[in-house]
């Protein structure tokens, strides 16, 4: 594997060295997910705090077309393809997998890491479009990497 600007491949030593688990940037990006749960889904009626609309509102924040009938900011992150959940479940489900994949990435060993991200995101991905697209996208992932890496020594369109 190669670092970031360099030409020189990072030994397996060297990437274990670098693998250290920090609190701070976890709580910083569990904290921004969480801002983004609250935005943009309905978890604020769970929570029994008052919307977004309102708090803004309350703050003085009168900007037009922000936010949605339920008072929550207004966005286009639908997942169409299933009729299963809701707009705003769907959001917070998609959120709640992003955090839970990060977590695994971040706090797994090394080994672990490319695994849990790949199985994670088909877990998020079955949740939300269903097995049928899921399988889809596996399956045009599949053929954009045998495409894009040596089979047998040659690429594909290269021959044999």
């Amino acid at each position: 594997m190669l670092g970031l600007g360099s030409t020189r491949p990072i030994d397996p030593l060297e990437q274990e060295k670098n693998n250290r688990h920090q609190i701070i940037p976890v709580f910083a990006v569990l904290v921004v997910l969480a801002i983004c749960c609250f935005l943009f889904t309905k978890v604020h009626e769970n929570l029994g705090v008052p919307s977004p609309k309102k708090l803004a509102q309350q703050y003085g924040v009168f900007i037009p077309h922000i936010f949605d009938r339920e008072g929550d900011v207004d966005c286009e992150l639908s997942i169409s393809s299933t009729s299963k959940y809701k707009s705003d479940d769907e959001r917070l489900i998609f959120f709640s997998g992003v955090s839970v994949t990060f977590l695994l990435v971040y706090f797994l060993p090394l080994r672990f890491k490319p695994g849990s991200l790949a199985v994670s995101f088909f877990i998020l991905v079955c949740i939300l479009y269903g097995i049928q697209n899921a399988a889809l996208l596996t399956a045009a992932h599949i053929l954009v990497y045998f495409s894009l890496h040596p089979l047998f020594g040659n690429r594909l369109w290269q021959g044999a």
